[in-house]
């Protein structure tokens, strides 16, 4: 199990699969916020609102991720979803409201993007199929052959990245 991730240089942090260490730099300027990434790092003001910036940048990341996904897959599944929300609340990992909006929980942005890929494509079936019946799941596979792998990641690992950040 890991532990909880640290603000101090040199921390991982997983971004799509991916790890990027962080690296706080000197800056005078407290009001500079953000994040960027550059050779592996994830560069942030050290005087900036340290997990505020990463929490943003996990959204801003993710919302980018998730939209290209939507754009392939809706199209596939012939829907059209309303509006797109990252959330920093809750411990589900997507929603479909009955408007057929899409909310996502920032912390999907630390799981691979084949597992980000289920979520949105779960969600995106919702809007065919509102309810986790037998239909549905069929309709879920016809898209993602392999969903049930990708599943399993979220049970197994999911949790984790929900004491990962606290």
């Amino acid at each position: 199990m890991e532990r909880t991730k640290e603000l101090v240089n040199g921390e991982s942090f997983p971004l799509f699969g991916r790890n990027y260490r962080l690296q706080l730099m000197p800056s005078t300027d407290a009001k500079q916020d953000g994040c960027a990434t550059q050779n592996g790092h994830l560069v942030i003001n050290a005087n900036a609102k340290i997990r505020e910036n990463i929490e943003n940048w996990y959204c801003r990341e993710l919302e980018i991720k998730i939209r290209e996904i939507i754009s392939r897959y809706s199209a596939i599944l012939k829907v059209i979803p309303g509006d797109l929300r990252i959330s920093k609340r809750g411990h589900s990992w997507g929603s479909c409201s009955k408007n057929g909006n899409l909310s996502f929980n920032w912390r999907l942005a630390m799981a691979p993007v084949s597992v980000i890929e289920y979520a949105v494509v779960h969600e995106l079936c919702h809007l065919k199929t509102p309810d986790h019946s037998k239909c549905y799941w069929s309709l879920l596979k016809s898209v993602l052959p392999d969903y049930e792998r990708q599943r399993s990641w979220l049970r197994e690992k999911g949790e984790g990245l929900f004491w990962l950040f606290n």
